[in-house]
C-alpha cells in the first residue's frame, strides 16, 4: 500500500468515474521492525490459524500486500482472500483487471499460483503441504482499477489429526480418507509412535469425491506398534473427512477414531 502515508487520501479515475477512496489499513503501519508495513517480504504480518483479517485494502494500482506463514514440517495450510469488491484472477479475467494472490519467494517470483472458484471470482486460495519448517510468503497484488477496493484474509492449518492407531496385540488399524471436494487432492499420512518418533509417511492421491483406504499393517515399520497420525493435504480446510478403524478379528470388535481438524 504505497499511495498514502498521511491523513490524505487518494482517488483514481477509471473509465471516467471516480474509484473508491484509498485508505491505509492497519497492516500498513510502519515501525522500526516493519519499515515498509506489508509492502514487501520484510512484513511482520503473520496471521494466526483461523483468525480473519478484515479490511485489507489496495491503495494504488500496483499495491502489494505481503503475509508470512511459519509453516511446520508434515503440516498443510490454506490461505484465502475474499470480498465482494475485489475480483481475483480466473480464466475469465481480462488481462490487467483482476487482482492476484499467490505464494511467492522473497523476491516476488510466483511459486504457487492462487486458484479461484468463480469466473471471475470473488475469492482466491493457495493450498499447500509444507516441505519442512520454513517461512512461507504470500502476496496479494493490485492492478488497474482496484485502487480503494478492500478484501479480507485468513490462513488455516488444514492438517487432520488421528489420535490413535493400534497395530499391537490382536488389533490392526485401517485408515479411511474421503475427499469432499469436486477436484483431486494430494496428501500424506504420517505415523508416529507414542513417544512422537516418526515411523512412516504414506502418500495418497484422491480423485474428486474419492476415498483412500490404507491398511497400516501392510507396512513393516507400522507392525506391532501403536501411536498417532497426521494427514497433510492440498484440499483446503474442511476438504477431507475420515477415520482410523482398529479391527480386532478375534472378537469382531472395531474401534473408530475420527480424523479431526485443528479447531479455531
Amino acid at each position: 500500500m504505497r499511495c498514502a502515508r498521511s491523513l490524505s487520501v487518494c482517488a483514481v479515475l477509471v473509465g471516467g468515474s471516480a474509484a473508491p477512496l484509498a485508505a491505509i489499513d492497519r497492516w500498513e503501519t510502519v515501525s522500526l521492525v516493519a519499515p515498509v508495513g506489508d509492502d514487501d517480504s520484510t512484513t511482520i504480518n503473520e496471521p494466526r490459524h483461523g483468525s480473519v483479517q478484515v479490511g485489507h485494502d489496495f491503495d494504488s494500482t500496483s499495491d502489494q500486500d505481503w503475509v508470512k506463514v511459519a509453516a511446520k514440517s508434515r503440516r498443510s495450510y490454506e490461505a484465502r482472500v475474499w470480498s465482494g469488491s475485489v475480483p481475483w484472477n480466473s480464466v475469465a479475467c481480462p488481462p490487467g483487471v483482476c487482482g492476484s494472490f499467490d505464494m511467492v519467494d522473497p523476491g516476488g517470483v510466483v511459486l504457487l499460483a492462487g486458484t479461484s472458484d468463480g469466473i471471475p471470482s470473488g475469492s482466491s486460495s493457495v493450498r499447500w503441504v509444507s516441505s519442512g519448517d520454513q517461512t512461507t510468503r504470500l502476496r496479494a497484488l493490485s492492478t488497474t482499477g482496484l485502487t480503494g477496493q478492500t478484501y479480507d484474509l485468513a490462513v488455516y492449518d488444514t492438517t487432520y489429526f488421528l489420535s490413535r492407531f493400534n497395530n499391537s496385540g490382536s488389533q490392526a488399524t485401517v485408515v479411511i480418507v474421503q475427499n469432499t471436494r469436486p477436484v483431486a487432492v494430494l496428501g500424506n499420512i504420517d505415523f508416529f509412535n507414542g513417544a512422537g518418533t516418526h515411523l512412516h509417511s504414506q502418500s495418497f492421491s484422491l480423485p474428486a469425491n474419492g476415498t483412500f483406504v490404507f491398511v497400516s499393517t501392510s507396512v513393516a515399520a507400522l507392525q506391532n506398534v501403536s501411536g498417532s497420525a497426521t494427514v497433510a493435504h492440498d484440499g483446503g480446510y474442511g476438504g477431507l473427512t475420515g477415520k482410523g478403524v482398529a479391527l480386532e478379528p478375534a472378537t469382531g470388535f472395531t474401534f473408530d477414531t475420527a480424523l479431526s481438524p485443528l479447531p479455531y
